[in-house]
């Protein structure tokens, strides 16, 4: 079954309800795709990445007007989808300042390369520099004249990432990414608490940086190749091993 546009709801007791008639009949228990235009939405551009983190979708890679293949430093959010939401549409509605949709600029200018849920923290980053907001920090009260507000703070001001494929998450609240100076950056945790440390960890890469010197910075592959290297941490007296992602 395919349905183009229309509002679908779902009731309390699981009955799905579409407003717009569908094309021709089907029979029960038939699986649907609904596909929305969303192009008539100001300010929504096609993007390069789409993430979903904590109950709502967020695009980034929007063509800046004074230059079309320029993309700027904004990243856009729906409306909170989570479950005592009963319109599962509101997921892919962009109307500015309502149910926490909004715009998220990230830094003070450039681009923005990527973007990175990782459990309590979404990440942002620009060509060099890295933000990240905490779950924590943007809320979800639909009685809240701020919700869906998003500061990206920043957390690394030397490195940012290349690309949309470049950030992996390490685990046990770790992430590292690869930056456009030939670096991998990660940023840890505290080994005694677990919590994220607010600056990144500058000697993650240290036994191999002669060799990332020569890696390739289009990194447009750099996604699901193990690096020949992992580096060893400790988490509350463990030893703990993380790889990172990349092509040389």
């Amino acid at each position: 079954m395919y349905s183009s546009g229309g509002t679908w709801t779902v009731t309390p007791f699981g009955v799905i309800a579409l407003s717009t008639p569908a094309t021709q009949n089907y029979l029960d228990n038939t699986v649907a795709m609904v596909v929305s235009d969303i192009s008539g939405v100001t300010g929504i551009e096609k993007p390069s990445k789409i993430e979903f983190w904590k109950s709502r979708l967020h695009l980034m890679g929007f063509p800046n007007p004074s230059n079309l293949d320029q993309p700027n430093n904004s990243v856009v959010a729906g409306q909170f989808v989570d479950g005592s939401q009963v319109e599962l549409e509101k997921i892919i509605d962009f109307t500015y300042g309502t149910g926490g949709s909004t715009k998220i600029m990230v830094g003070t200018g450039g681009k923005v390369t990527n973007i990175f849920g990782q459990e309590d923290n979404l990440w942002f980053f620009t060509e060099n520099r890295t933000f990240s907001a905490a779950a924590s920090a943007v809320s979800t009260d639909a009685t809240n004249a701020s919700i869906g507000l998003t500061i990206p703070v920043e957390k690394d001001h030397n490195h940012g990432c290349v690309n949309e494929n470049c950030a992996i998450d390490n685990g046990d609240g770790e992430m590292s990414y690869i930056t456009n100076d030939r670096r991998i950056m990660r940023q840890a945790i505290s080994t005694q608490s677990g919590a994220a440390v607010s600056f990144p960890d500058e000697h993650y890469d240290m036994e191999i940086i002669e060799h990332l010197q020569n890696m390739d910075l289009d990194q447009n592959w750099g996604f699901g190749v193990p690096l020949y290297w992992s580096s060893s941490f400790h988490l509350s007296g463990k030893r703990v091993r993380s790889m990172v992602l990349a092509y040389l």
